[in-house]
């Protein structure tokens, strides 16, 4: 931020920032730039030309200094609420409402009279939002716009004369470490919905903004021994960056550090409060960071990033209905809010509302055309209504607009997985795990194509890990327990299922699942019981009655036992279960041919199936016997074991 003043148009000698590092050859990029101008700026009829002027000065100093060249791409209108009187509620204003559409940058211009007079501009990072006002002196507005680019690209305030970045906006050119840190995030994104500075940068931007905050607390020590006093206004903002860049990193512990660093500087700072509850949530933390949230709320009202974030933390605890109400009151602060529209979709997509959530989604995508996430979500929404080629096309824009989003590769593997290309499929989600390894849907399908190689130890570990990034991921659980079931582990598989059960994810099959446990534990009235639930969720599940069958036949009741396989038969007449186990009853019954024709109903479905050809030798070498060779079709099987398998 920087003073106030006024500026029109005129002739005047810019002082250019100081070349501190060659570019070498770098590459111009080309940024456009929506320039709005609100009533009071407008009743200047050359406002235009005014604006324009500033913007390009600015630029041929942003281009020889750093290669990044500004265009003015569209000239607009906006309204500024008269009631305010600082310039960072003025521009949180206007980020609640402008649509930036395929524009990098919005530059807004005002007028306003009641404007406290402290500073000439405010800037807003992630969103790429510059506030200023129309100042007289054209060379202090150029500088203003120069002060508030900067800090796009990452440079903080110092508390250096001959510095762009003083807090007193006194110097003339950039000093190093903050020249170093924008030409290190020139390629920044602004479009996407994460932290925009380049990944490959993170690191050294910290080293620098360390420096930097060492050379503040130097400075603020030896301004105290000289004056008695510590000067410190708007030195937070090197601590913010700090905690955003270890944000990404993982290092949680850093991040609360630095916020508290921030929040010493200034207490009410709402970035400061909000990433320590962002730390707080990421770090597993989800009850102690909606504490957060909440006190933040108290204090500072209704924010909308503060209430999306708040979201955030509910839809981790599978409170679903609560999570969506943050995200609408989000939205009605900020109607343009496309994160948040997209959020509050994925909620809808998870309580089975498909339409409301293609109205988030769509939404979402007509506030940001770029928003890689939002397609990435509506694909699988497609997916959802086995509308797998929009699906996969969908997918495919996400990867093109962020090749760096994990969620657009994990949805275009479930569209290769859906249609039997698990090799291409298993390629994306290594690829999403690769660029986040805490994707658990990239682990959880994962684990499925695993599952359907048969290779069930590796799935389980996916379906674990997946559950260990995420403990209320329901469907990951419920597939680790039928892995733990099919590895004869009933007690581990159980407790898997019943935790599936409270993370809100009840199906006909988690019931079958622990149906199938506590047939393998000898409890047959459990058993019994978990498949009549899994009957309601299910009514034609052939699968339940022949669990059912089972266990009455195990408890010794032949009759139900009967009942319930010929039902499930009628139900799914290629259940091979229920094929396999009226045969063995039949078998045991002493009505081989009845047996037989089960038998051969099951190879004609699967000629693998070495207990029936097990069986089937059987029947032959009793037949054999008893009514002597070839008396049954085929013939005796000598090489058999004379044993039976039933159930």
């Amino acid at each position: 931020m920087t003073n106030n003043g006024f500026f029109g148009i005129g002739i005047f000698c810019l002082t250019l920032l100081n070349p501190i590092v060659p570019l070498c050859g770098l590459e111009t990029r080309p940024l456009t730039l929506l320039v709005l101008a609100d009533e009071e700026c407008r009743e200047d009829p050359a406002w235009k030309e005014k604006a324009e002027e500033v913007v390009g000065a600015a630029s041929r100093s942003f281009e020889k200094l750093f290669g990044i060249k500004l265009v003015l791409a569209e000239f607009s209108e906006w309204a500024s609420l008269d009631s305010v009187t600082s310039l960072d509620l003025l521009a949180e204003g206007l980020e609640a409402h402008v649509e930036k559409g395929f524009h990098d940058i919005v530059v807004a211009f005002t007028a306003q009279k009641s404007l406290d007079e402290k500073y000439y501009g405010y800037s807003i990072f992630k969103e790429g939002i510059v506030v200023l006002k129309m100042l007289v002196d054209i060379q202090t507005g150029v500088r203003s716009l120069q002060h508030e680019l900067a800090h796009l690209f990452g440079a903080v305030h110092v508390d250096d004369p001959n510095s762009l970045m003083d807090i007193y906006s006194r110097g003339n050119g950039f000093d190093r470490l903050n020249a170093r840190i924008i030409l290190l995030n020139r390629s920044r994104s602004f479009h996407g919905a994460g932290f925009p500075l380049p990944k490959e940068s993170w690191g050294e931007t910290a080293e620098l903004c360390r420096k930097i905050a060492v050379a503040i607390t130097r400075e603020e020590m030896r301004r105290k021994l000289d004056r008695g006093i510590a000067r410190r206004q708007n030195l937070e903002d090197v601590h913010l960056l700090l905690a955003q860049i270890y944000l990404e990193q993982e290092k949680y512990d850093e991040v609360i550090a630095e916020c508290q660093k921030a929040l010493r500087v200034n207490p009410s700072n709402l970035e400061g409060l909000n990433l320590h509850g962002i730390a707080l949530r990421r770090s597993g933390r989800v009850d102690e960071a909606i504490k957060q949230y909440q006190m933040i709320l108290e204090k500072k009202g209704e924010r909308s990033q503060v209430l999306y974030n708040l979201g955030i933390a509910y839809g981790r605890k599978e409170e679903l209905e609560r999570a969506r109400d943050c995200y609408l009151r989000a939205i009605e602060l900020k109607p343009n809010f496309a994160e948040a529209h997209t959020n509050l979709g994925e909620i809808h997509l998870r309580l089975d509302r498909l339409e409301e959530a293609e109205t988030s989604f769509l939404k979402a995508i007509s506030v940001n055309p770029r928003f890689a996430l939002a397609y990435a979500n509506l694909a699988e929404l497609c997916l959802r209504k086995k509308d797998d080629a929009r699906a996969l096309e969908l997918a495919e824009k996400g990867v093109a607009l962020d090749p760096e989003l994990s969620a657009a590769y994990t949805v275009r593997g479930r569209v290769h997985h859906r249609a039997g290309k698990t090799g291409a499929a298993k390629s994306d989600f290594l690829k999403a795990l690769a660029l986040n390894s805490k994707d658990e849907k990239a682990c959880y399908n994962l684990g499925n194509c695993h599952l359907d190689e048969g290779r069930v130890g590796e799935a389980a570990a996916m379906f674990l890990r997946a559950t260990n990034l995420n403990p209320r991921f329901g469907e990951a659980r419920a597939s680790l327990g039928y892995c733990l079931l099919l590895e004869n582990r009933p007690d581990e598989a159980l407790r898997e299922l019943h935790l599936a059960l409270e993370c809100g994810y009840e199906t006909s099959n988690v019931y079958l699942n622990m149906s199938s446990c506590y047939l393998k534990k000898g409890l047959f009235d459990e058993a019994i019981a978990m498949a009549e639930r899994a009957r309601v969720l299910d009514p034609g599940s052939s699968l339940a009655h022949n669990n059912v069958g089972i266990a009455y036949a195990q408890k010794g009741m032949v009759a139900r036992a009967l009942t319930e396989f010929e039902t499930a038969l009628a139900l799914d007449p290629k259940n091979k279960e229920a094929l396999l186990n009226l045969g063995n009853i039949r078998l045991g019954l002493g009505e081989l041919e009845s047996a037989l024709d089960f038998y051969l109903r099951i190879l004609a479905l699967d000629p693998s199936v070495a207990v029936v050809h097990n069986n089937v030798a059987v029947i032959y070498f009793k037949t054999e016997i008893i009514d002597g060779p070839g008396s049954m079709p085929g013939g005796p099987n000598r090489s058999a074991s004379n044993s039976i398998r039933i159930f």
